[in-house]
């Protein structure tokens, strides 16, 4: 029997029109993930306190077309994120 190997998830991080931060997150392994993010970098750059934030969480895969599944939380600098098997989740804080 052959055995798929998974890869990792691919994370761009965009910076929205309005200021946000994003982080778009690319699972294409057919398990769940727990990816753990520290927040640095453009962030402080932009003067943006990454040790403390919060915002929603979206979806996109076979049952949700960009649909908030959740809340995000930033807690000393680090964002923890579960990220389902063939899924684009969306992090965006605020």
């Amino acid at each position: 029997m052959r055995r798929r190997r998974e890869t990792a998830p691919h994370t761009t991080t965009p910076l929205s029109r309005a200021g946000q931060r994003v982080l778009e997150i690319l699972n294409t392994g057919e398990g769940t993930v727990r990816a753990d993010y520290a927040l640095r970098g453009a962030e402080a750059r932009a003067g943006a306190d990454a040790s403390d934030a919060r915002g929603a969480v979206y979806r996109t895969d076979d049952t949700h077309a960009l649909s908030r599944v959740g809340a995000a939380r930033v807690r000393d600098g680090r964002l923890a994120v579960e990220l389902p098997g063939h899924s684009l989740t969306t992090v965006v804080l605020r």
